[in-house]
């Protein structure tokens, strides 16, 4: 999603959510920082918005094989998590819910919401036209949105941001009362990541910005006005190899697995 960041230094000499200047180079290739002080992972420097403009619209010109930029998100595995989702919600059902998807991608997530009775909307900033030729409600930016929403769910975007702190607070604005957010994003301190460091896949990708810890990304989401937080710990099936299975069940019950999952309610 596109964040402005002409007033941002080409390197940063403090933590760009606490401004705290406890911060250390972690990981090479691109350089990653690491604050010890609230715990966040980001890119230092950061790239130009020129340069993640080229970086999406080439990609959104083929968006079934780009998909870093414009959505991995399988269908199969959106209708698992829409599942798992009205299961932490205690619903039956989205039907009669106005639901927006923050950084829809290809818009899985929107189909697998819809076909669960929601009434979905979707912003994309590079892919709304794609958004629309799959025939959703689509959108480029958050303040061309009209009404409030029951939820809200953003997946794989946290790290696409240069200041995803200052858009959780968009968010929860466009949240009706008592209405909720579900927010994933990848994990620095998943086993993959303590493990590979540098060679993370995700601190590789160019699209890549932040990533915050647990603890980082739960004061965000208060800081941003939500009065609940709750990390969701889902048994999520990514192999057929039974030993991949246990150990992929394994992590996910610790939280090293590589996704950060959290509700939160206004």
């Amino acid at each position: 999603m596109r964040r402005r960041i002409d007033d941002m230094p080409e390197n940063l000499n403090s933590c760009p959510f606490c401004h705290s200047n406890s911060v250390h180079r972690i990981w090479d290739g691109p350089r990653w920082d690491y604050c010890q002080e609230c715990g966040l992972y980001f890119r230092n420097p950061m790239p130009t918005q020129q340069e993640l403009d080229t970086l999406y619209e080439s990609s959104w010109t083929d968006p079934e094989q780009c998909t870093s930029e414009t959505g991995g998100t399988s269908l199969a595995l959106a209708r698992v998590y829409a599942n798992r989702l009205l299961r932490a919600l205690g619903l039956s059902s989205f039907q009669g819910l106005r639901i927006l998807d923050f950084g829809a991608g290809r818009g899985n997530m929107l189909k697998a919401l819809q076909e669960l009775g929601a009434e979905v909307v979707g912003v994309e900033t590079y892919g709304k036209v794609y958004l629309e030729s799959q025939g959703f409600e689509g959108y480029e930016q958050l303040s061309e949105v009209v009404g409030r929403f029951d939820g809200i769910v953003t997946i794989d975007v946290v790290e696409h941001l240069h200041s995803p702190w200052d858009t959780l607070k968009t968010l929860n604005v466009l949240l009706k009362e008592k209405g909720w957010l579900y927010v994933a994003t990848g994990n620095p301190l998943g086993l993959n990541a303590r493990v590979n460091g540098s060679n993370w896949r995700e601190a590789k990708k160019a699209g890549h910005l932040v990533f915050p810890s647990p603890r980082t990304l739960e004061k965000m989401l208060l800081e941003a006005g939500f009065l609940k937080v709750e990390r969701l710990k889902w048994l999520i099936r990514f192999h057929r190899n039974p030993v991949r299975i246990i150990l992929n069940y394994g992590m996910q019950m610790l939280g090293v697995d590589g996704e950060l999952r959290y509700l939160g309610w206004k």
